[in-house]
């Protein structure tokens, strides 16, 4: 698949770093940090297709398509709120 990037995604003139959770965050500030990259996902018109794009890679990571991935596969959804819920990869 390629990717799905045509310059309309809601992520086009952001920095794309906002997307990839700085390696030592942990707790509140790492589910904060994730949950405004999702916030903008789900302003996304190819959301759908960013995240099917992001499960067909390996070792994906970061947030794509409103969830976060941390390399071996899926790891949470994040809500507006915050918080963040844990499912099996």
């Amino acid at each position: 698949m390629s990717h799905p990037f045509t310059g309309i995604e809601a992520c086009a003139d952001m920095d794309r770093e906002i997307f990839f959770v700085p390696d030592k965050m942990r707790g509140a500030p790492k589910r904060r940090y994730i949950a405004n990259a999702v916030a903008i996902c789900n302003t996304c018109p190819i959301m759908d297709a960013c995240l099917s794009y992001a499960k067909d890679q390996n070792g994906t990571v970061g947030v794509w398509g409103g969830q976060e991935f941390d390399g071996l596969g899926f790891v949470s959804v994040a809500t507006l709120t915050g918080k963040t819920m844990e499912v099996a990869a």
